[in-house]
């Protein structure tokens, strides 16, 4: 299998797990946890004949040098079984956001839009980055303003993720659809 197919089948499968854990995580919150209560783990089957949604691969756009990548933040809805439609919030898509390619050395602009009713921040996990192009909770994007995360990619090959650090709201952004792969290439990863 090639390194790309590889990897966009396994970003999928990696989001997969991290969203599935944090649905996880909320519903056992939810349902209580005190003394003398149970937890009851029900699986249903799907009917729905929908495939495994996996978001596009997108490349930047250069302005003067500058690798651009411009992210609509929304409310959306996605039909994740046939017929059905579920509020969501997403990232130029229905659910999740696309993957981001950037290589090694390369100078990138991520240009978020909160399109939402609310605050959220942007933080590019697992990224070599300037603190203050962290998206970390003190850097809030409000309703209506694009935040740039502006920075030289300066690292080898991997596989990285970005998701909303906003403060108490990280595990509902995310289950909500706000993450997307980020994946790095650099020239030992081309080689192969």
């Amino acid at each position: 299998m090639e390194r790309r197919k590889f990897l966009g089948v396994s970003s999928i499968s990696a989001l997969s797990l991290i969203v599935g854990t944090q649905g996880a995580s909320a519903n056992h919150r939810m349902g209580g946890g005190g003394s003398g209560s149970t937890t009851t783990t029900t699986t249903t089957t799907s009917t729905s004949s929908k495939a495994l949604p996996i978001p596009s691969l997108i490349r930047p756009i250069d302005r003067n040098g500058v690798k651009h990548f411009d992210l609509n933040v929304n409310q959306a809805q996605h039909e994740f079984f046939d017929g059905i439609l579920t509020n969501t919030f997403s990232i130029s898509s229905t659910y999740l956001g696309p993957t981001l390619l950037l290589t090694n050395g390369d100078n990138v602009s991520l240009n978020y839009t909160n399109n939402l009713s609310e605050e959220i921040t942007m933080h590019g996990h697992g990224m070599h980055l300037p603190a203050k192009m962290d998206g970390t909770p003190h850097q809030t994007i409000a309703p209506g303003v694009t935040w740039s995360a502006q920075y030289n990619v300066n690292q080898k090959a991997c596989t990285n993720w970005y998701h909303p650090h906003t403060h108490h709201k990280t595990p509902h952004h995310v289950y909500q659809g706000l993450a997307g792969m980020i994946i790095i290439e650099d020239n030992e990863s081309n080689a192969l």
